[in-house]
C-alpha cells in the first residue's frame, strides 16, 4: 500500500471508511461509477504519477471513468480532510506547537501547521 499510494495501510483504510460514510457521491462527470468499489476507486486516485490512460489500461476501464473517479475523490477528500477535520478540530495555538516542532522549523517560529503534500498530477 505504501509503495502505491504513499500512505500506510491503516491510513488508507481510515480514508476508505470516511469515503464510505459520505457515499453515495455526486460524481464530477454527472454519472455514477459502479464498476469499482470505493477502495478500488481511492486506490486509482492515489496511485503515484500514473497517467489516466495508464490507469485505464491497467484496470481495464475507460480514461473517462478514471477521470471521473479522480475528480470526484479529490473533491470528497478535500471535504473530509479540510472541511470536516481541520475546521472542526482547529489549528493548535503557537504555544502548543512550539513544544513539538522539529529543529528544521527553528527559523519558522510562527508556524503552526506542517503538511506533507502529496502531489497528484491531473491528466487531461
Amino acid at each position: 500500500m505504501l509503495l502505491y499510494t504513499s500512505f500506510p495501510a491503516d491510513v488508507f483504510l481510515i480514508l476508505v471508511a470516511m469515503l464510505q460514510i459520505m457515499s453515495p457521491f455526486n460524481y464530477y462527470s454527472g454519472w455514477t461509477v459502479t464498476c469499482f468499489s470505493i477502495e478500488d476507486q481511492l486506490l486509482r486516485t492515489l496511485r503515484l504519477n500514473c497517467k489516466y490512460l495508464n490507469l485505464a489500461v491497467r484496470f481495464n476501464t475507460s480514461r473517462a471513468t478514471i477521470s471521473n473517479i479522480n475528480n470526484t475523490d479529490m473533491c470528497v477528500l478535500h471535504e473530509i480532510l479540510y472541511e470536516c477535520v481541520l475546521q472542526v478540530v482547529g489549528i493548535l495555538s503557537q504555544l502548543k506547537c512550539k513544544g513539538s516542532m522539529s529543529k528544521s522549523f527553528e527559523d519558522f517560529s510562527s508556524a503552526r501547521v506542517a503538511m506533507d503534500a502529496t502531489e497528484i498530477v491531473q491528466d487531461v
